[in-house]
């Protein structure tokens, strides 16, 4: 996207109400064009209250959030089979569960954006989770991660 995208979208985003919903289009438009493929994520995101915002973006984080950043020291880092062993383990949890890594976020669920992530061994992540069983969903996650054995 060119900058003058940008800066029309800032000018549409302080409009008056009935220009909003064109905002939010302009806007979502920009995030898939910055690679987000998730509707459902790109809603979130447009649509989150400042308190529900996810801590990574300045916002104090939720007393349900855990979030742990780790070193992919997987043998296999995240790609086929350990992505896939990620989400098998995440539906296991009520949690929200996401991972960021290389300036991207992707839920933990979809193996599709695991692998978007391009993570590989040695690489930083953050693993997000929100719930009840917040921790232990991010533990798990962790520990496939962290594994010392390829997968």
């Amino acid at each position: 996207m060119t900058s003058e995208v940008l800066a029309e979208s800032a000018v549409v985003v302080g409009a008056t109400a009935p220009d909003q919903g064109s905002a939010i289009d302009l806007v979502g438009s920009i995030l898939v064009a910055q690679g987000s493929r998730d509707a459902a994520e790109i809603h979130r995101t447009l649509t989150a209250p400042d308190d529900d915002a996810p801590a990574a973006n300045g916002h104090p984080a939720r007393s349900d959030e855990v979030t742990l950043e780790i070193r992919i020291t997987n043998p296999a880092g995240l790609h086929a089979r350990p992505a896939a062993i990620v989400v098998d383990r995440a539906r296991s949890f009520a949690a929200e569960l996401a991972i960021q890594s290389n300036g991207k976020r992707a839920n933990a669920r979809s193996i599709t954006a695991l692998l978007g992530l391009g993570a590989a061994v040695g690489d930083e992540v953050r693993i997000v989770a929100r719930g009840s069983d917040a921790r232990s969903a991010a533990d798990a996650i962790a520990a496939i991660l962290t594994g010392s054995t390829e997968v």
